[in-house]
């Protein structure tokens, strides 16, 4: 399964945008993003995989998937952890 895929499959099963399960799930798609640009899947696979997410989930992810593919490389829970960190800050001040 294509990573795309894989962190869509996680996110659809997860609850609303405003919880921090939530942002857990940007963490994921931050940590599995990370890893597939390691892996060489390009930034138009990834985002074509957006699809298969609930609409309201497609922009958050989009950003984030955007964010690793254009910052300098970080590790994969370094990446993950700074997507949580913004999540929350954005949502719970």
């Amino acid at each position: 399964m294509i990573p795309a895929l894989l962190f869509a499959a996680t996110l659809a099963s997860q609850p609303a945008p405003a919880t921090s399960t939530w942002c857990s799930s940007l963490a994921q798609v931050a940590s599995t993003a990370e890893q597939a640009r390691a892996a060489g899947v390009s930034l138009d696979q990834m985002l074509a995989g957006l699809q298969e997410l609930p609409p309201d989930a497609r922009p958050a992810a989009a950003g984030t998937i955007r964010a690793i593919y254009t910052t300098t490389p970080m590790p994969p829970a370094a990446a993950g952890l700074a997507a949580r960190n913004e999540c929350e800050k954005q949502n719970y001040g």
